[in-house]
């Protein structure tokens, strides 16, 4: 039975966290297991994460935007098994995981690729002597968390935006979420997920602490 572990610079990262089943909450069915973060875990996704996202950066708004429209045609491209994992995952009916959950995420995926190619500055006439102008300029990395009852949509809601802008994502699901794991592992690391835009957390008792400490790091994400 596959292991579920974090996904970390473009690939599966094992731990020595924890190892708890994945039950199907319709029948009780165990199927399959997940391998807990680790404080170390989190410490790799940030230092990747960090890494990437000055190259991610890098790109121009077109660049970016092209490669997130990619993401939303692998996920309407594998709706079906992306449903059926949605469904296994979180007891839903399969004609809403089919008719929603992932199509909605590669709406939105979509549509930040498109916001991605206009995101720019503004040029302010300050009188006959003067001139300003404003840039945007990504953040670095973020973080999103989220919830059993989505877990693709609302990894695609929180990932897309912040991707367009030309910051890293480092996400942590809903504690017993799998199948979000296994979609990005399997079939959006081409479109998506490439080595180090998107990092993905397992479930972890103190998972939400230790993001919680690389955040207020000046070393890991922005300290607000």
């Amino acid at each position: 039975m596959e292991i579920c572990r974090s996904w970390v610079g473009g690939q599966s990262l094992p731990s020595t966290g924890e190892r708890f089943p994945v039950v199907n909450p319709a029948t009780g069915e165990v199927l399959t297991h997940a391998e807990s973060a680790t404080a170390e875990t989190v410490a790799a996704a940030v230092e990747s994460a960090r890494a990437g996202q000055k190259i991610w950066a890098a790109m121009t708004g077109a660049e970016r935007g092209r490669i997130l429209r990619r993401a939303a045609d692998l996920l309407r491209e594998n709706n079906s098994e992306l449903a059926r994992l949605e469904t296994l995952d979180t007891g839903k009916p399969l004609a809403e995981t089919e008719a929603v959950d992932i199509l909605s995420g590669a709406d939105a995926v979509e549509y930040f690729g498109a916001v991605a190619t206009n995101l720019n500055g503004e040029s302010v006439d300050l009188g006959p002597q003067a001139f300003g102008y404003t840039r945007r300029e990504p953040l670095g990395l973020t973080a999103g968390i989220g919830a059993w009852n989505y877990p693709i949509q609302i990894a695609c809601w929180k990932s897309a935006p912040a991707l367009a802008c030309g910051n890293a994502m480092l996400f942590k699901p809903f504690g017993n979420d799998a199948s979000d794991s296994r979609a990005s592992g399997a079939d959006l690391q081409t479109g998506w997920c490439a080595r180090w835009r998107l990092q993905r957390l397992a479930r972890c008792g103190r998972c939400g602490a230790y993001v919680g400490e690389r955040t207020c790091d000046p070393q890991g994400f922005p300290d607000w």
